[in-house]
């Protein structure tokens, strides 16, 4: 490749230069951020002004789907709203708190965006315990809980939600309320489903409580996640050991079955 020439792409990503050759890059520069002063040395009032204008840019970001850098601007500006015992008086408090909350509310947002789940969750969870009643981080929550199949944590959460005047209108709560049923009956269809599989390969056992199917609803393993049924799946371990157990006996006199006839040889 000689100078002045262009090299194409080819379509393992290669560029088809030679190693030694001498490449030139040109750069343009889009944008330049503002300093990062230390937050210890600033003011309350220099927070909130500092820590806005982040914000505002995580705003922008986030609107534009790039969500990564929306995240470190969020990241950024909570860093200069810092932690409470650092807030000055009252006005500052509150501004700062609110300010917070706000930020805290975006990063997870952007995370859930991302599908980083645990990341978002961490920041919903940091707004619960400033603010229990934020309806901005219990809807965030529930659907956190909704995509990761904790069920009873997202019931919790809509709960919550129905208790908020502020949070009635627009039928946010019916969706999430008509989601967590939907995922219930998906989870009982899914036991009654390995149940009936189950039962068929039983190899012809029958429990002493005379076949009951009652017993099916619970011996399905739980969905990674799933607290709902984590509690229920201990049934499948309790009331069906005998049958391993019997199955290993036959086993067991199969193998001294075979050892005695092969030491008879």
């Amino acid at each position: 490749q000689e100078r002045g020439r262009s090299a194409e792409l080819s379509p393992n990503g290669k560029v088809a230069v030679p190693p030694d050759a001498t490449l030139e890059f040109k750069v343009a520069l889009r944008a330049v951020g503002d300093l990062m002063p230390e937050p210890g040395k600033m003011t309350p009032a220099q927070r909130v002004e500092f820590s806005l204008k982040k914000k505002a840019l995580g705003n922008s970001r986030y609107k534009d789907k790039a969500f990564p850098a929306a995240i470190k601007a969020y990241k950024e500006a909570l860093t200069y709203i810092g932690s409470a015992s650092g807030w000055g008086g009252e006005e500052e408090k509150k501004s700062l708190r609110k300010l917070k909350i706000d930020c805290e509310n975006n990063l997870c947002a952007a995370y859930l965006a991302s599908r980083e789940f645990d990341k978002a969750k961490a920041a919903a969870l940091r707004v619960f315990q400033i603010d229990a009643e934020n309806v901005r981080c219990l809807e965030r929550l529930a659907k956190i809980y909704l995509a990761t199949n904790y069920l009873a944590k997202a019931e919790n959460m809509i709960h919550r939600l129905k208790n908020l005047p502020e949070a009635k209108g627009g039928g946010r709560v019916e969706v999430f309320e008509k989601s967590l049923e939907s995922k219930r009956e998906l989870e009982r269809k899914r036991k009654a489903a390995f149940a009936e599989k189950f039962k068929n390969l039983s190899f012809g056992y029958e429990e002493s409580s005379g076949g009951d199917d009652k017993e099916g609803e619970n011996v399905l393993p739980p969905l990674a996640g799933d607290d709902d049924a984590l509690a229920s799946s201990s049934s499948f371990f309790g009331s069906s050991w005998t049958m391993y157990l019997a199955f290993g006996v036959l086993v067991g006199a199969v193998a001294l079955g075979a050892i005695f006839t092969q030491q008879q040889m």
